[in-house]
């Protein structure tokens, strides 16, 4: 019998050992049916596509993480702080003169050197490829049906068109 640990969504784990104490069925049990039947259940293209689908959103997530580090770090970091930290009449400048924002015709810093803006464009890139790749795999997956977005009304218009039906109901009678 080989040992495996399984972790569980927060919000899963409780309700699957209400779920236990009720059946009075062992949770590893539980699980072993519940996995069993999923896998019989299912068709085997399915899961591949679903695999897939799940390894291109941790790439995904691994690149968004990595882009996040190289804009925080390197070349930007450095300006950014020199920028944030310094008083609006440093000794650089002449003190009778105002302090120039950047929003009032200033340049902004580039963020990114040569080399850096290359691999960021490849991320880019790359996060671009897998979201493609992602929207092929769930048109082979999800049912054909169409989404149909309907318009909610504010319950204060509800209320004023039910008035005005009951109103001229009631009106005409008299």
């Amino acid at each position: 019998m080989v040992h495996r640990t399984v972790y569980f969504w927060r919000r899963v784990y409780p309700l699957l050992r209400v779920f236990a104490r009720r059946t009075k069925t062992p949770v590893n049990t539980l699980v072993n049916l519940a996995v069993q039947s999923f896998i019989g259940a299912s068709d085997e293209e399915q899961l591949k596509v679903l695999a897939e689908i799940e390894a291109l959103c941790r790439e995904d997530s691994q690149l968004r993480r990595v882009s996040s580090t190289m804009l925080r770090s390197g070349s930007y970091l450095p300006k950014y702080a020199d920028r944030l930290f310094r008083s609006p009449w440093d000794s650089e400048r002449d003190k009778t003169r105002p302090f120039n924002y950047p929003r009032r015709g200033e340049v902004p810093l580039k963020a990114l050197n040569a080399k850096e803006e290359a691999i960021m464009r490849r991320v880019l890139a790359r996060r671009e490829a897998i979201a493609q790749r992602i929207a092929e795999l769930l048109d082979q997956v999800l049912p054909a049906e169409k989404f149909r977005l309907r318009l909610k009304r504010s319950k204060s218009r509800r209320r004023a068109q039910n008035k005005r039906k009951g109103g001229e109901k009631f009106g005409s009678d008299t």
